[in-house]
């Protein structure tokens, strides 16, 4: 594992994606005059953390109790201001990592907690988080499909703060199917203002596809519940090997591949009327399969790269600090 942080920059207007195609034909993302994307690598630092167990960093979201912390629970002890949940790729169990950032610095150990919940683990790709009952709640994609076969994947869904208490954890799950088939899908996002779920697919040829979920689905809430809920056919984007997603604060989604982010800005609208407009390309660190992405309650940027033994790459504090307030 390796995780680059940098800041939410100004978006650039010279390097953008195409329109997606909404069921057309797929167009190739545009670079800029140079014919390189916006944004160096080059504005990202790196240093190491070692997290034991965390080998393979496919899931990354930003602690939610870093921006509601009135669960009554001392979160500094976590290590730090800011904090992550993180998970493992195809092979682990069931694992959930609270990363806490050192106050001291990003180039100190964070402090870190294991803990392992009720559920299945048969391809986990990406986490997100949505509130559900006035509370913030973790939402794990068990979504990896790369050979197209599952008959369905599994979202499971559950309150962060009982996990770092350890008090009775209730996980509620569903399983999804898509509409068209089999997908392989390694990114989600919850998206407020539409209240869905969004599923983007990974595929190197045949764009990404856009899925929705309900995540007020009464299937939801039902331990005993069988039947999948179908996913709503959303578009599909021009872009190659998305492999995770993020919201920055202001509602605009992100997401990146191995080599780039693409941010589709919330100006109104529908979902397919914001991703039908062109999205804004910025480099990202060139690191190792980048696959698992962030975006802090700062609106800073973080992206996590698979390895083993983990270590965590990421921006200095306070250089991100006078960016973000240059960018305001």
């Amino acid at each position: 594992l390796v995780i680059a942080h940098g800041v939410d920059a100004a978006a650039p207007t010279n390097a953008q994606v195409p329109q997606s195609s909404l069921g057309e034909s797929i167009q190739q993302p545009s670079v800029a005059a140079d014919g390189h994307p916006s944004g160096s690598p080059g504005d990202w630092q790196v240093a190491l953390w070692n997290i034991e167990g965390l080998d393979e960093c496919s899931g990354l979201v930003a602690d939610p109790a870093d921006e509601n912390d009135n669960d009554g629970n001392d979160d500094t002890a976590a290590g730090g201001t800011r904090s992550f949940w993180a998970h493992n790729d195809s092979g682990d169990t069931a694992t959930l990592f609270h990363i806490g950032v050192s106050p001291d610095g990003i180039d100190e150990p964070p402090r870190v907690q294991r803990y392992d919940i009720d559920a299945d683990a048969v391809d986990w790709e990406d986490m997100t988080v949505m509130t559900h009952r006035s509370r913030p709640h973790l939402i794990v994609a068990d979504c990896g499909d790369n050979l197209a076969k599952r008959s369905h994947v599994t979202l499971y869904r559950c309150d962060p703060a009982s996990i770092k208490t350890r008090r009775s954890v209730q996980i509620d799950r569903v399983d999804v199917v898509y509409p068209d088939g089999p997908r392989d899908c390694e990114a989600i996002v919850w998206d407020a203002r539409t209240d869905r779920l969004l599923l983007f697919t990974k595929a190197s040829l045949t764009g990404c596809r856009i899925y929705a979920v309900d995540p007020q689905d009464p299937r939801w809430d039902s331990s005993s519940n069988d039947e999948p809920i179908t996913a709503e056919f959303i578009a599909v984007l021009p872009l190659p090997m998305v492999t995770a997603a993020d919201i920055t604060p202001g509602g605009d989604i992100v997401l990146i591949n191995y080599l780039q982010s693409y941010r589709y800005q919330r100006d109104g609208g529908s979902l397919r009327e914001m991703f039908a407009r062109p999205a804004e390309v910025q480099a990202l660190p060139k690191l190792r399969q980048i696959e698992a992405f962030a975006i802090d309650r700062s609106g800073d940027w973080w992206v996590a790269s698979e390895g083993s033994p983990a270590a965590v790459a990421t921006r200095d504090l306070g250089v991100a600090k006078q960016h973000l307030e240059h960018d305001r």
